[in-house]
């Protein structure tokens, strides 16, 4: 996270700094009665999600480094029934200076039911994501994203950073602008890409394809894993790389080091695998 020091023209003429060396936190609790839907927004915080068994949700914003107070670090939240909504921002000063100081820590920690639908942004910081049940949606303009055991249609999108997801049970829907992509679980739908990064790919015992997978690198390798007995139409191709497959199939039309199409028991919907510089490995 790039935490810099920032200052109002008034404080700049006194050279003060009116963050560093203090510490603050803010702390809220709401009800539910069903089933809790929970947005998140941070212009520059790490946001921690964890789950319990309670009926309720719990957030906590704690900083270090500066406060929480107008002029510097603002938390609103806003609450309807089971939907809760917590932004964390700074105001928007007219002029920015920096010594390149970078000792500001935000951190938005939320605890939700299992059973939780999450919908959490920040513009600089990471996103740690739990095994929620329901629709999670994360998406960090600067940090990295990770997640464990999550059940349920899944979109996660980081400009700059790693997205590493284990355990998933679902949809995965994944993207990185520069970073590298890691995930394993059962899918029922797979979306993977990244502008530049290695992508590896698990796909475990159970998964069916009901549409069309695909698993893109700009610039990157791709290692997928797949289980014996998934059925697709494999179309695999590479700018500058090799295709490697570690088991019988069989091939239709094109087949070379470049660029391969085959069958995968019997043939389903179509497995895309593309990178524009780096090799394809294919395995059970």
């Amino acid at each position: 996270m790039n935490c810099l020091v920032r200052f109002a023209p008034a404080a700049l003429l006194a050279l003060g700094v009116p963050c560093l060396g203090h510490a603050d936190e803010w702390n809220r609790e709401y009800p539910l009665t069903g089933r809790p839907a929970v947005v998140l927004r941070a212009s520059d915080a790490h946001i921690q999600v964890r789950t319990w068994d309670q009926s309720r949700v719990a957030v906590r914003v704690t900083t270090t480094n500066c406060r929480i107070r107008p002029g510097e670090i603002v938390v609103e939240d806003r609450s309807k029934g089971n939907q809760v909504e917590i932004e964390v921002h700074e105001p928007v000063l007219h002029f920015t200076f920096s010594f390149g100081i970078d000792h500001r820590r935000i951190l938005l920690e939320v605890t939700v039911p299992r059973g939780t639908d999450l919908d959490a942004k920040t513009s600089d910081g990471a996103i740690e994501v739990p095994a929620l049940e329901g629709s999670v949606r994360a998406r960090t303009s600067d940090g990295a994203i990770s997640l464990e055991g999550a059940k349920g249609t899944i979109v996660l999108s980081s400009s700059d950073g790693r997205i590493a997801a284990h355990g998933v049970d679902g949809t995965l829907d994944a993207h990185a602008s520069d970073g590298a992509i890691t995930v394993d679980g059962r899918f029922d739908a797979l979306k993977l890409s990244t502008s530049d990064g290695r992508i590896t790919a698990d796909v475990g015992p159970g998964s069916r394809m009901t549409t069309e997978w695909s698993v893109t690198a700009g610039d990157g390798s791709i290692d997928l894993r797949l289980p014996t007995d998934l059925s697709a139409d494999l179309e695999a191709r590479v700018g500058d790389g090799h295709i490697d497959v570690d088991f019988p199939i069989t091939t239709e039309g094109r087949f070379g080091s470049h660029d391969l199409r085959a069958t995968l028991h019997g043939g389903g919907p179509l497995l895309s695998l593309r990178t524009g510089d780096g090799s394809i490995r294919i395995e059970h």
